[in-house]
């Protein structure tokens, strides 16, 4: 930590939050400015902000060595998600997806295989991103030569995405976050699990339904089709 002369206060600190949240909605919510430029401009508001409460250009510079030191192993793990999106794409795998879903893959049950199957992806591979640019492209384009919605497939396969990166060892999010809290990683994994297993089961009924309700009005076009 930043060793300095005086420590703010609680209201300090929390004032300092409300700026750099002020900062954010403003400047990309509504201005839609870079958020490079947005970001440069919370580090010179929390550069004050130190240097008002007597830390110096040494400790301030130390505690980024220090967070960027830790930040390292996330770094990794985003460059080795570009990889292996590009060797997918490269390979034929994602088009091989494509190909054995529209075989495979029923329909009515869509919804919940991209669901399903984006939760063990992200899980086994610890990336969020990975898993929805590489089996997620694939699920959405077999729901788009299925002709059923789109908008659902990719929120199944957002929702499995985040899902299994949250509770994945491998993840560079679930390791930070360890990290900052100064938690086992593991221990941290089983505390998310009271909220992320309700979150698991309401999802998969969610999907489950909305596939049954794809299913009976696919049946009744076709009957009607048939008339």
């Amino acid at each position: 930590m930043v060793s300095t002369n005086k420590q703010p206060s609680f209201y300090a600190a929390l004032m300092l939050l409300v700026a750099i949240f002020l900062v954010f909605f403003i400047g990309i919510g509504v201005l839609n400015y870079p958020v490079e430029f947005i970001l440069i401009v919370i580090t010179i508001i929390t550069g004050f902000f130190a240097r008002y409460y007597g830390a110096g250009w040494k400790e301030i510079l130390q505690t980024f060595i220090e967070k960027i030191k830790d930040a390292v192993p996330a770094m990794l793990i985003l460059l080795s998600i570009g990889m292996l999106i590009g060797c997918w794409m490269v390979s034929g795998t994602i088009p091989l997806m494509v190909y054995y879903g529209l075989e495979i893959i029923n329909p009515a049950y869509l919804y919940l295989t991209a669901f399903l199957v984006t939760v063990c992806i992200s899980t086994f591979t610890g990336t969020s991103w990975g898993s929805a640019g590489t089996i997620g492209v694939a699920l959405v384009a077999v729901a788009a030569a299925m002709n059923v919605s789109l908008p659902i497939t990719a929120g199944a396969v957002i929702s499995g995405a985040y899902f299994g990166d949250k509770l994945s060892p491998l993840s560079d999010t679930t390791n930070m976050a360890a990290l900052a809290a100064g938690a086992e990683l593991y221990q941290s994994i089983r505390n998310m699990l009271y909220t992320s297993v309700p979150a698991f089961l309401f999802a998969c009924l969610g999907f489950y339904i909305a596939g049954l309700d794809l299913n009976v009005v696919n049946s009744i076009q076709l009957n009607s089709c048939a008339e």
